[in-house]
């Protein structure tokens, strides 16, 4: 059968970052390897003025080096440090960016270093910038609602081409300083270093009365989910699937239960490494890891989701919401499926459905709609694209 291209997307590590008051202002008050007509070259002056980042003790910037976790972090700390509580001061600390990590941590941002002092060397992605935001704007958690607030606040218009807010963010990207840099100079200038607090409703006017109604709901579902098992929340979607195909006289899918250990796989990898995409650094395309875990099928499709709950109702509203992943719900030609649910430590939840037809037809392979070789074709531009082009957060 056919294979993917397979897309793993890295960075170069950038190491030995002094953040903040740690460097004296003598040696990083100029960079000698940034010109003054280089593109990012107002933005990292403000970062420099402004004491989010002093640099390099050689005075240098380095604006190709990609980013750290633990650098973003000791960024951010610096950009918001007056809306911030400060975490309690270690005397000896295990690593310099201890008294950040503790700082942080209270606000829900997804960093995997807080238990993991090896991952604090290792490049930050898109996806944990964007849910970071967030967090700290106090929105709902989960990728796709932090996506949608940066393109809806007019913070990032997406750093490639694609059908959705999503493919256009590339959330499992890395991104260099300098491009860091200039995205947090766009929200100075949009917003200011300023951490929301949740508007009141205006009880005379009625104007919030649609989006109480919809919180409710959704308190409801919550609570009613409570107890569950991930087993049985994973049941609870393939019921809710079902349902809505009955709803438009097709056949019920059966669970499959290789394909739902798939799922679950797929959805743990997506968590632990942050990034919602059908292409995996670990697995490949989904069609590649179902003939990995001997799944043999016709037609496959795959469908994934980030919720800021674990709520079946809730994810199976959103796909049906959607043309893409409702076309797979909704095929006649798929006879099995397998979901997964890896819930996240912040109560958000990375959600997979696989279908399957084992019915002897052509291979057909679709993920949200996308057949097997409209995906290779993508996949190999991007590529391309990759060798020669420089990812920005921001155009």
């Amino acid at each position: 059968m056919k294979k993917h291209t397979k897309l793993i997307i890295g960075g170069v590590l950038g190491v030995g970052l002094v953040a903040g008051n740690t460097a004296s202002a003598d040696n990083v008050e100029n960079f000698q390897d940034i010109d003054t007509d280089y593109w990012a070259a107002d933005a990292i002056e403000w970062s420099h003025e402004s004491n989010v980042i002093s640099g390099y003790d050689d005075n240098t910037f380095r604006p190709s080096n990609a980013l750290t976790e633990a650098q973003f972090a000791s960024i951010i700390k610096n950009y918001y440090n007056d809306s911030l509580d400060e975490g309690e001061t270690s005397e000896n600390p295990d690593h310099w960016a201890d008294d950040v990590y503790d700082t942080l941590e209270p606000y829900g941002i997804p960093l995997k270093g807080y238990n993991d002092n090896s991952a604090r060397n290792e490049d930050v992605t898109r996806g944990v910038i964007a849910e970071t935001i967030a967090a700290l704007h106090q929105k709902d958690p989960g990728l796709e609602v932090a996506v949608d607030y940066l393109f809806d606040e007019g913070l990032t218009t997406g750093s490639r081409d694609g059908d959705s807010r999503m493919d256009r963010y590339a959330p499992s990207h890395s991104l260099t300083r300098a491009q860091f840099v200039v995205f947090l100079n766009r929200i100075e200038e949009e917003q200011g270093p300023v951490i929301n607090t949740p508007e009141s409703s205006d009880d005379e006017t009625g104007e919030n009365d649609e989006e109480e109604s919809k919180e409710d709901d959704s308190d409801a579902d919550n609570e009613s989910d409570e107890g569950k098992t991930v087993d049985e929340l994973e049941q609870e979607v393939i019921k809710l699937t079902n349902e809505e195909r009955e709803a438009e006289g097709l056949d019920p899918l059966k669970r499959h239960e290789k394909l739902s250990e798939a799922a679950r796989d797929k959805s743990e990898d997506m968590r632990d490494n942050i990034y919602l995409e059908h292409e995996s650094p670990k697995y490949g395309s989904p069609f590649d890891m179902m003939e990995d875990y001997g799944i043999d099928y016709g037609r496959a499709a795959e469908n994934i989701a980030s919720t800021s709950s674990p709520s079946p109702k809730r994810v199976v509203d959103s796909w049906m919401a959607s043309e893409g992943h409702r076309k797979n719900i909704m095929n006649s030609n798929l006879t099995h499926i397998g979901v997964g649910l890896a819930d996240g430590d912040k109560g958000t939840g990375r959600w997979t459905q696989m279908f399957i037809s084992t019915v002897d037809s052509n291979s057909h392979q679709e993920t949200n709609g996308v057949s097997e070789a409209e995906e290779a074709e993508r996949l190999e531009e991007e590529n391309a694209r990759q060798e020669n082009v420089t990812i920005e957060l921001t155009e």
